[in-house]
């Protein structure tokens, strides 16, 4: 039987709480290359990892560098 959540609840989904976390910590933040903004999220989440319990940098496939 599914379960329907509410049509806005972002307290039931984990990755809001992920990327409320990741915007604070990248706001105010200047960015001259998309490499930047890729070397700031990587230290996110190595930085958080503990908190997350996630693999995103996979995930997201920042781990691989574009030539």
């Amino acid at each position: 039987h599914p379960i329907f959540t509410p049509p806005y609840s972002p307290e039931l989904n984990m990755a809001e709480a992920v990327f409320k976390s990741l915007k604070e910590y990248m706001s105010n933040k200047i960015f001259y290359t998309i490499e930047d903004v890729k070397n700031c999220i990587k230290q996110f989440f190595e930085e958080n990892k503990y908190k997350f319990n996630l693999n995103a940098i996979t995930y997201l496939e920042l781990d691989k560098t574009e030539r």
